[in-house]
């Protein structure tokens, strides 16, 4: 059954470890948080939405939280789904250096996208065709503030520090002309992973992503310099699976 008008619902979806959350904030406003695939390699959002019946109206906002393959499949479904959501990404995901690497490492070479069968570029072409902008992720950014119901959104990360930290490390990966492209290495797509922070009233959520804090300080970097914890405390932590 799907949850009463003034009743919130964090609903934690994956293999195990909540690579997708969905989250009702009240009055038929519902957010979505990344996106996995379930056995079926179906999206395990849309079809858990769909089977307590809420219309794809009601998802308000699609935020996605970093680059990773468990945190972005079945992505562009979700979006395609959601006809009137806003999507909220990194804005490491529109740098050219991001683009250029997706592109060098996909299965063809189609477009400064990369490969059809990228849900990360598939979610960009939704968009294009919807002439519809993507919004984005920041620290202590506000993404959305209503009185009605009482709800702010605010994203705590990544900082510009770890998105330099993560283009650096794709820049060393990038194969030269005339050079065999070698397999990736672990490129930390954590350091520009995205904490929300959540206000519902006199609550609040806080998803963790999967911010890390070693290396690089991650998490006490929000800790000494946000300017948006204030407030009340929050009663649901999802902790990075990292």
């Amino acid at each position: 059954h799907p949850p009463l008008a003034d009743e919130l619902e964090v609903s934690v979806l994956g293999p195990g470890f909540g690579e997708s959350i969905l989250i009702h904030a009240g009055h038929g406003h519902w957010i979505a948080v990344d996106s996995c695939v379930d056995s079926e390699g179906d999206c395990a959002a849309v079809n858990y939405l769909d089977a307590i019946e809420i219309d794809h109206s009601n998802i308000k906002q699609i935020i996605v939280t970093h680059w990773h393959n468990d945190h972005i499949r079945g992505l562009s479904k979700l979006l395609d789904w959601c006809k009137e959501a806003e999507f909220f990404c990194p804005t490491v995901f529109v740098m050219d250096d991001f683009l250029e690497f997706v592109s060098a490492n996909s299965e063809r070479d189609i477009s400064q996208l990369g490969a059809s069968t990228s849900d990360l570029a598939e979610c960009f072409n939704v968009l294009l065709a919807r002439q519809q902008r993507p919004r984005f992720v920041g620290p202590d950014r506000v993404l959305s503030n209503l009185a009605a119901p009482p709800l702010q959104i605010f994203s705590l990360s990544p900082s510009d520090a770890r998105i330099q930290q993560f283009l650096l490390l794709i820049g060393q990966c990038r194969a030269q002309r005339g050079q065999t492209r070698r397999a990736v290495r672990d490129l930390h797509p954590n350091l520009v992973s995205v904490v929300l922070r959540i206000v519902f009233g006199n609550d609040a959520v806080l998803l963790g992503a999967d911010l890390q804090e070693i290396p690089h300080n991650g998490w006490t970097t929000i800790a000494t310099t946000s300017q948006v914890l204030n407030g009340p405390r929050a009663t649901v932590f999802k902790i990075p699976h990292h």
